[in-house]
Protein backbone atom coordinates (compact mmCIF):
# COMPACT_ATOMS: atom_id res chain seq x y z
CA UNK A 1 0.00 0.00 0.00
CA UNK A 2 2.90 1.96 0.95
CA UNK A 3 4.14 1.49 -2.66
CA UNK A 4 1.40 2.70 -4.34
CA UNK A 5 1.01 5.88 -2.13
CA UNK A 6 4.81 7.03 -3.11
CA UNK A 7 4.28 6.22 -6.73
CA UNK A 8 1.50 8.10 -7.09
CA UNK A 9 2.62 10.93 -4.89
CA UNK A 10 6.17 10.71 -7.30
CA UNK A 11 4.23 10.73 -10.63
CA UNK A 12 2.71 14.10 -8.81
CA UNK A 13 5.64 15.75 -7.98
CA UNK A 14 7.19 14.17 -11.92
CA UNK A 15 3.86 16.41 -13.25
CA UNK A 16 4.27 19.37 -10.99
CA UNK A 17 8.15 19.75 -11.82
CA UNK A 18 7.73 19.42 -15.43
CA UNK A 19 5.16 22.05 -15.09
CA UNK A 20 7.18 24.50 -12.85
CA UNK A 21 9.99 23.65 -15.73
CA UNK A 22 8.32 24.56 -18.76
CA UNK A 23 7.10 27.50 -17.19
CA UNK A 24 10.04 28.76 -16.13
CA UNK A 25 12.16 28.01 -19.55
CA UNK A 26 9.39 30.04 -20.99
CA UNK A 27 9.38 33.23 -18.89
CA UNK A 28 12.54 33.24 -18.63
CA UNK A 29 15.94 34.12 -21.17
CA UNK A 30 18.34 31.98 -21.81
CA UNK A 31 20.88 33.84 -20.26
CA UNK A 32 19.52 34.37 -17.21
CA UNK A 33 18.69 30.69 -16.69
CA UNK A 34 21.81 29.81 -17.22
CA UNK A 35 22.71 32.30 -14.54
CA UNK A 36 20.17 31.30 -12.30
CA UNK A 37 20.86 27.83 -12.45
CA UNK A 38 17.69 26.86 -12.00
CA UNK A 39 17.74 24.12 -15.00
CA UNK A 40 20.17 22.26 -13.05
CA UNK A 41 17.79 22.34 -10.62
CA UNK A 42 14.98 21.08 -12.53
CA UNK A 43 17.28 18.21 -13.57
CA UNK A 44 18.65 16.64 -10.23
CA UNK A 45 14.84 16.96 -9.46
CA UNK A 46 13.40 15.25 -11.97
CA UNK A 47 16.32 12.33 -12.07
CA UNK A 48 15.79 11.93 -8.41
CA UNK A 49 11.82 11.63 -9.04
CA UNK A 50 12.06 9.32 -11.88
CA UNK A 51 14.56 6.97 -9.44
CA UNK A 52 12.49 6.87 -6.38
CA UNK A 53 9.60 6.02 -8.96
CA UNK A 54 11.95 3.18 -10.29
CA UNK A 55 13.02 1.69 -6.90
CA UNK A 56 9.03 1.65 -6.07
CA UNK A 57 7.46 -0.17 -9.24
CA UNK A 58 10.46 -2.70 -8.69
CA UNK A 59 9.14 -3.25 -5.54
CA UNK A 60 5.72 -4.02 -6.64
CA UNK A 61 6.90 -6.47 -9.33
Amino acid sequence: MWNTITIIICALALVFNSYGWINYSKTTSKEKRKAEGWNSFYLIATFLIIVVLITRVEKIL
